[in-house]
């Protein structure tokens, strides 16, 4: 009587006597006293009965074995031994050229490099969402079924823009690798976001001239009294870390991963090296904005990056870019603001230097962006003098700002 699927699972994990059930074709199953089960295939071998070991059930299934023994039959036809095509095939996958190794080669080799802004992320994201389907495999081997686990998980299925995220980091990592001939896969190619989840939708949140005079008072006023009262330091930090970002209209990841020697404070400039547009920012610091930036130096003596983790003062390494997300949350808190994110504030200053009359060219050199067409071949002033006009102007509209919701509302 042949092994059915539904009499494996009636004998899986239940104890009892222990018992070997024959399938024909000299496969059998093994089950032992305490339910587990065990494919087995008994052979000749130069006229000596053999046998060896196929897989574990459930996660060797009856039709993987089934499979397995006929080809195991055809090899001993053609005079080979089964159990040594297994064990070299073992030995393959075991020294094989992972999926964990091929996007692990991409974020040391790569990433690290030229992604600073989600670079902290991208491990963790792999971590939950790659590694525990598919990171043991060998890359080259992997098909569109072991992929389909990843993006099949509950998590990536409930937050779509995350799936469709998590591709395109895949098909960038991906390619890298084969690039630099570590391993081929092209599984993912034919893949678009909307096949595994969506795009974001787009953003157009940017903060009205009542809202920005709040928040601009709030940044100024707090960090005052945090200065004065000696507010413990995660507090002052983030206070002086919003308002940089509001005056500047930096990334935040610009300023988050800043060395102390980036800021020249006595000829006025931050550079900003191996910037996300490939090339150095070089902005001015604006006359009212240099005891913040003296005071964020001045809150980690012990090391020369500018924001170390909160719990790590001594740290080289830079906080994380989760730790400061939750700043505008704590801040909508105190001013009941609609919701908002950092990357918001960018929008917001390119928003209103184009009400302000600023030019576009100084703008985009403000935020950082690489001048487009024409221009950004040739183009290489970087307007220095300019940028700081503009600055003039945008912190003087945000003092106005400030002052008329002090008048308009009274001291809070």
């Amino acid at each position: 009587m042949k092994i059915t699927e539904s009499r494996l699972n009636k004998l899986w994990q239940k104890e009892g006597k222990g018992c070997t059930i024959g399938d024909g074709n000299g496969l059998t199953v093994v089950v032992s006293p305490k339910g587990k089960i065990i494919f087995s295939l008994r052979f000749k071998w130069i006229d000596s009965p053999a046998k060896m070991k196929l897989g574990t059930y459930p996660a060797y299934s009856l039709d993987e074995a089934r499979a397995d023994t006929l080809q195991y039959k055809r090899m001993l036809e053609q005079g080979q031994d089964p159990r040594q095509h297994k064990k070299l095939k073992i030995r393959e996958n075991q020294t094989a050229f992972t999926v964990k190794d091929g996007l692990q080669y991409w974020l040391d080799n790569y990433a690290k490099k030229n992604r600073k802004s989600d670079f902290d992320k991208l491990a963790p994201l792999f971590e939950r969402y790659v590694y525990r389907h598919v990171g043991n495999l060998p890359l080259e081997k992997t098909t569109m079924q072991d992929w389909d686990q990843v993006f099949d998980n509950p998590a990536l299925v409930k937050h779509p823009v995350q799936a469709g995220r998590l591709l395109g980091i895949l098909q960038t990592a991906l390619r890298f690798v084969n690039k630099k001939h570590k391993g081929e896969c092209l599984v993912l190619e034919s893949l678009k976001v909307n096949d595994v989840g969506k795009h974001p939708e787009k953003c157009d949140r940017y903060l009205l001239d009542h809202e920005l005079g709040l928040l601009w008072r709030f940044v100024n006023e707090d960090t005052t009294l945090a200065l004065h009262n000696n507010k413990r330091p995660m507090g002052r930090r983030n206070l002086l870390i919003t308002k940089l970002i509001i005056a500047f209209g930096d990334r935040t990841g610009e300023l988050r991963t800043a060395q102390k020697t980036d800021f020249d404070l006595m000829n006025g400039i931050w550079s900003v090296p191996d910037s996300k547009n490939k090339s150095t920012i070089i902005r001015p610091i604006h006359e009212s904005l240099k005891p913040d930036i003296q005071a964020l130096i001045d809150l980690y003596p012990d090391t020369g990056t500018l924001i170390p983790p909160s719990d790590k003062p001594h740290s080289r390494e830079p906080v994380s870019g989760q730790s400061l997300v939750g700043i505008p949350v704590t801040i909508n808190k105190r001013l009941c603001l609609d919701k908002w994110n950092m990357h918001d504030l960018r929008r917001t200053i390119d928003t209103h230097m184009a009400k302000l009359g600023i030019d576009d060219v100084v703008t985009e050199k403000i935020l950082g962006h690489k001048l487009k067409g024409i221009k950004g071949n040739y183009q290489k002033h970087d307007y220095i003098a300019e940028q700081l006009e503009a600055y003039n102007t945008w912190i003087n509209y945000l003092d106005g700002l400030w002052q008329q919701n002090i008048d308009g509302n009274g001291k809070q």
